[in-house]
């Protein structure tokens, strides 16, 4: 079948320059790589159509893979070759990590609101002891919630609670209570100045589309500035789901 597409025995097959063969695999490569990057990033903004480009992109690089081996036989593995297992690993990848949930729990902090622990955002005695999210997370006295936010949908569903948490020990950490949204490839936690993701601090890979799970913040993060949570898939460029911090 392979013989039947490449054109029979009759078509004849240049030689080609050890140059061209060292070029081939990693051309193949970055022509793979520079359209899931254009149709995710500069097609569009929704997954299903950017998936959808994608697909249609693999098989354009496939065909014009076809056609160059067609007249040079000896670039049948280093161009057919590379773009089988290449597609093949981008787009299982895509896949798998489009499909399955990925649940994490981890232990969350919690804290006092502000606006119930006194001034100065130092914790003050509580009149009782705040309520830690359903699966884990304690509440020292010193820990103090300095703001938070519901989560909602942007390209895909997403809910749950965000809050910015400074610690009794020291530092601050964002908090991602009953959370969850679809899973998608590459997704990531931005604290941004608006959904738009123009101007934001990225604080990692997210660790779970569903569950709770927190992140630490550098001191030099101003989440009066940055007060937009966003839930960020960076191989397609597009929100899934986001969070307008406002004080507790």
């Amino acid at each position: 079948m392979l013989e039947r597409a490449l054109g029979g025995p009759g078509i004849a097959s240049r030689p080609t320059s050890p140059l061209a063969k060292a070029l081939a695999v990693p051309v193949v490569i970055a022509l793979v790589l520079a359209g899931v990057w254009f149709t995710g990033a500069v097609v569009s903004d929704d997954m299903k159509v950017a998936m959808a480009a994608t697909t249609v992109w693999f098989g354009i690089v496939g065909l014009g893979g076809l056609l160059v081996v067609r007249s040079r036989r000896d670039l049948l593995l280093p161009v057919l070759g590379t773009f089988a297992v290449t597609a093949t690993a981008i787009g299982g990848w895509l896949a798998y990590e489009s499909l399955v949930d990925d649940k994490v729990n981890e232990d969350v902090a919690v804290g006092v609101p502000a606006s119930q622990a006194g001034s100065g955002g130092s914790a003050a005695a509580p009149a009782e002891e705040p309520a830690a999210p359903e699966g884990g997370g304690a509440a020292p006295a010193g820990n103090v919630q300095v703001a938070s936010g519901s989560f909602s949908a942007l390209a895909h569903p997403a809910s749950g609670t965000a809050a910015v948490v400074e610690l009794d020990g020291g530092g601050r950490v964002l908090t991602l209570t009953d959370f969850e949204t679809d899973p998608g490839p590459d997704l990531r936690v931005y604290l941004a100045t608006d959904e738009s993701a123009g101007d934001f601090k990225d604080l990692g890979g997210l660790k779970g589309n569903v569950g709770n799970q927190q992140y630490e913040l550098a001191d030099d993060i101003d989440v009066s500035r940055y007060d937009t949570v966003l839930i960020w898939c960076r191989a397609f460029t597009v929100g899934f789901g986001q969070a307008t911090l406002a004080p507790s």
